[in-house]
């Protein structure tokens, strides 16, 4: 008795091998893939909860039937329709952790929900960062038009006015090279919160620099902000939804870069701003990027104690980068003018 019952539970075990490997199989050339959510790369590295990504994703999914079907309100803009209940029985969670995560992404600028009244469904508004639309930084007033030689990693998108790379003197290849490293190495600068300080004259490519190693870091599909403490402060004095929900924006970012630092006004609520500003990213763990026209004497030395308090963040944080030498806004002037005399004769 002892020996059939054995019998039977082997042949029993040997079934379940047999199913087992019947409704699975190695990966194979030309093998189609089982059905799959579209999940975006740049969740990857968002500051979202794990319920706030899978929500995205599904509503992403949502997404593409409206495309499809046609769904677009007066202003040409997809919507999706997709009950509280369903995102909750689809999640396989409570309403209240969808209602948790819509905030979430609502307050990530990534949905938006606009209601019709009672008994009305609402309709959800996805939107997609502007990194994954167009690799373009998000705030860039006064990035360089011209595109200098780098490495073939940094310089991703050039303009027609290009710089011959025999043109570029020691200095420009080696801020080029610490571009490419910094760049090569990002995991490792996230993780540790190593950022960057340009500083050095006006026109030695130090803006243009930094929107090099944006525009390479979203290739990768990491989302950059690159703005001035100016717009920020505009921002700041304009926002609806209150000044922390401006300061917490900036620090979603993985990486932030702050273009022409020390060109704002110098006032009490402009520094206190500043200040607030950094310390975030500061505390956030997240780096920084800036680049100043202000000398490493001037950083290192500050002229009072609101001063000293920035100066003191942005050392901590940012290893300083010299950029010294010929500026390239009067050789790309130069250049043109060489053009402009060929044409003319």
């Amino acid at each position: 008795m002892m020996e059939t019952r054995a019998l039977k539970q082997s042949s029993t075990n040997s079934e379940v091998k047999t199913e087992v490997n019947a409704i699975s199989d190695y990966l194979k050339h030309n093998m189609p893939l089982p059905q799959y959510l579209p999940y975006a790369r740049f969740l990857l590295d968002a500051d979202l909860s794990h319920t706030a990504k899978l929500l995205y994703t599904l509503l992403l999914d949502r997404a593409t039937l409206s495309q499809k079907n046609n769904w677009v309100d007066d202003r040409g803009r997809i919507y999706v329709i997709y009950p509280l209940s369903n995102l909750a029985k689809d999640l396989g969670c409570c309403v209240s952790s969808v209602t948790c995560s819509f905030t979430e992404l609502e307050k990530a600028n990534l949905v938006e929900r606009v209601r019709y009244g009672f008994s009305k469904p609402s309709h959800i508004l996805l939107k997609v960062p502007h990194t994954v639309q167009n690799c373009a930084v998000i705030v860039c007033t006064s990035a360089q038009s011209y595109c200098a030689e780098t490495h073939s990693m940094i310089a991703q998108k050039c303009t027609p006015n290009q710089h011959n790379k025999n043109n570029l003197n020691d200095s420009h290849r080696i801020r080029s090279n610490n571009a490419h490293h910094y760049v090569e190495q990002w995991q490792t600068m996230r993780t540790e919160n190593i950022g960057l300080l340009l500083w050095g004259g006006v026109g030695t490519g130090k803006s243009f620099l930094a929107g090099c190693m944006a525009n390479a870091l979203m290739e990768q599909e990491v989302p950059v902000c690159m703005t001035n403490f100016a717009h920020a402060l505009n921002e700041l004095n304009n926002s609806f939804s209150g000044r922390n929900e401006v300061v917490d924006r900036l620090c979603r970012y993985p990486l932030l870069i702050i273009d022409d630092f020390g060109m704002e006004r110098g006032t009490e609520y402009a520094l206190e701003q500043i200040h607030n500003i950094v310390d975030s990213r500061y505390r956030s763990r997240k780096p920084l990027i800036v680049t100043t026209n202000l000398t490493l004497d001037d950083i290192r030395h500050p002229q009072d104690t609101a001063h000293a308090r920035i100066y003191d963040r942005l050392l901590e944080m940012c290893v300083p980068i010299s950029c010294i030498g010929g500026s390239f806004c009067k050789e790309t002037v130069q250049e043109k003018l060489e053009r402009l005399k060929e044409l003319i004769g």
